[in-house]
């Protein structure tokens, strides 16, 4: 039953953004951020519709809010624009997911603005190694930083979102391989729109693991796995950018490290719930677990 839901919710959603890297990203890194948001969209289609009903809560729209994010990176995705469009691009992008988001606990004015800000700040400063380093490090260190995510979800009982972000997380670990055998003059970058979905990801998906959280998980633990992608930048600092394969393991260790942390938070403050944490909070309108698994037989 589990090995279904893998292959159901995590390898099949990233087998297909993996065939639209190949097409299509790995020459235009306009593509990447569609890619990154199919995986985590057909995802979630499998055990939940993506177009909820309209009610307070509906945790499918962070779905709705990382489309958004993409839509408008991949408008912006030019390498030729200045560092101050893509900031505006950033700040576009931030403020617009979080007025279309709908969770328990990021509806007031403040918060909304605070996720906004999250989004717009933590987007910008990915940007610059997501642009300019596309190889096997900066993919394998997103791609363990998503995976911290996903256990964060997980052991607060968000399986139906620890499920998608493990789709994005394979997402990326696949094209680290394909990066390894790419010419390093025609690396696979993740591009504007890359680094946004990226973020958006994780950002995102820390805070609706914050609003539907049914134990005692600390907000520390849904800020490092927020910020976990920007590990990556250990590898830029000045110790480690003169040595490329320093520079390369820096980068994965600085994610590596996060998700560490994330995990042994996330472990330690785990609620030993059976059943979703949506579910159990809002048990009226969402799937059980149990349903998912059904659902992927």
């Amino acid at each position: 039953m589990e090995s279904q839901l893998i292959l159901h919710g995590v390898l099949l959603p990233a087998a297909f953004a993996f065939a639209l890297v190949i097409a299509f990203a790995r020459r235009h890194d306009r593509w990447m951020g569609v890619s990154l948001l199919l995986a985590f969209a057909i995802s979630i289609a499998n055990f939940d519709p993506i177009v909820a009903q309209p009610r307070q809560g509906a945790w499918t729209t962070v779905v709705l809010s990382l489309g958004i994010m993409v839509a408008i990176a991949t408008i912006a995705n030019h390498r030729g624009g200045s560092r101050a469009s893509r900031a505006v691009a950033c700040a576009v992008a931030g403020c617009a997911s979080a007025l279309i988001l709908t969770l328990p606990e990021w509806v007031g004015a403040e918060r909304r603005l605070l996720l906004a800000a999250a989004l717009a700040v933590c987007s910008a400063l990915l940007l610059p190694p997501g642009m300019h380093r596309g190889g096997f490090s900066f993919w394998c260190a997103q791609s363990l930083a998503l995976a911290g995510v996903s256990l964060l979800a997980l052991s607060s009982g968000f399986a139906k979102l620890a499920i998608p972000v493990g789709a994005v997380s394979a997402l990326c670990g696949w094209v680290g391989v394909l990066a390894l055998f790419t010419h390093p003059h025609r690396s696979v970058h993740a591009g504007i729109s890359g680094s946004m979905a990226i973020m958006g990801v994780a950002v995102l998906s820390a805070a609706a693991t914050y609003a539907f959280d049914t134990g005692e998980l600390p907000a520390s633990a849904c800020v490092l796995a927020a910020v976990s992608p920007l590990g990556c930048w250990l590898g830029e600092l000045p110790p480690f950018r003169m040595s490329r394969i320093a520079s390369g393991l820096a980068r994965i260790l600085g994610c590596a490290v996060i998700s560490g942390l994330v995990a042994l938070v996330a472990l330690r403050n785990s609620t030993q719930t059976q059943g979703d944490a949506y579910a159990l909070r809002h048990a009226a309108t969402a799937t059980p677990i149990d349903a998912v698994h059904v659902r992927a037989r």
